[in-house]
């Protein structure tokens, strides 16, 4: 039995773009899926339950030692359940989500403080619902 490779979730084309080369160098499929959890989540639960998936693209900082264009591993999400842990990153930051843009300063702040999140997506969080509840090895990188 062959093992699965990797399937990369991009919610945006640029995302997309910019995983596609070094995924099809090791032969792992990408899909643009569209921004926000629900268009992520369809993608999700039509996986079939051996492949791994990756969720890769942009997240804003929460936390002003973290610099743009660096690519960060995620271990655990926030979501509505509580904290998911990655199966495929025991170490990395941890992300929470948001339904808008957090724009301010202060709403930074008190999202980090309120989560324990260094970043904030709009897609973590109902992708690593899904990718747990269908029984997925999953990680993100943001």
């Amino acid at each position: 039995m062959s093992k699965a490779l990797p399937h990369i979730l991009c919610p945006m084309a640029m995302e997309s773009r910019a995983v596609r080369s070094l995924a099809q160098h090791l032969g792992w499929s990408v899909t643009t899926t569209g921004i926000g959890g629900e268009a992520v989540r369809r993608i999700v639960e039509s996986t079939p339950p051996e492949t791994p998936l990756i969720l890769a693209g942009v997240a804003g900082a929460l936390r002003p030692d973290l610099h743009a264009g660096s690519a960060y591993r995620i271990s655990e999400v926030v979501t509505a359940r509580g904290i998911l842990t990655s199966p495929l990153a025991s170490e990395g930051l941890r992300v929470t989500g948001a339904d808008g843009v957090i724009a301010t300063p202060d709403d930074k702040q008190a999202l980090a403080e309120r989560t324990g999140a260094c970043l904030v997506d709009m897609e973590s969080h109902d992708f690593a619902e899904a990718a747990t509840e269908a029984g997925l090895r999953w990680a993100i990188y943001r």
